[in-house]
C-alpha cells in the first residue's frame, strides 16, 4: 500500500521510510521553515540528534503536536521523545 506524504509517494511496506518533512520552529515561525529527509520509523530522540547535527534545533526546544480546536488549533508538547516515533506525530 502506498500513499502520498509531503509530495512523495510512501510505500507502507517498504524498508525505506524516508520522507521530506518541513520543520518549523514556533508559531508563527521564529526562523524560516526547513525541509529535511527524515525516517518515519525513528524515535523523536533520534530525530532530535539529526536536527541538532544540522543546527536546525537545540536541546532548549521541545517537539509538539498540532491539535485542532474549533476553528483554530493548539500545540501539545511531547515529553517522552525516547518512546514516540516520528510517524506518530505527523
Amino acid at each position: 500500500m502506498s500513499f502520498k506524504f509531503g509530495g512523495e509517494f510512501f510505500n507502507f511496506l517498504s524498508s525505506n521510510n524516508n520522507v521530506t518533512v518541513i520543520v518549523q520552529i514556533g508559531d508563527p515561525p521564529s526562523q524560516k521553515p526547513v525541509s529535511i529527509k527524515l525516517n518515519l520509523n525513528d524515535k523523536l530522540f533520534d530525530i532530535r540528534n539529526v536536527l541538532e547535527n544540522y543546527n536546525i534545533m537545540d536541546n532548549s526546544l521541545l517537539f509538539s503536536q498540532k491539535i485542532p480546536k474549533k476553528n483554530d488549533y493548539i500545540f501539545s508538547k511531547i515529553l517522552y521523545e525516547q518512546e514516540i516515533y516520528l510517524i506518530g506525530i505527523l
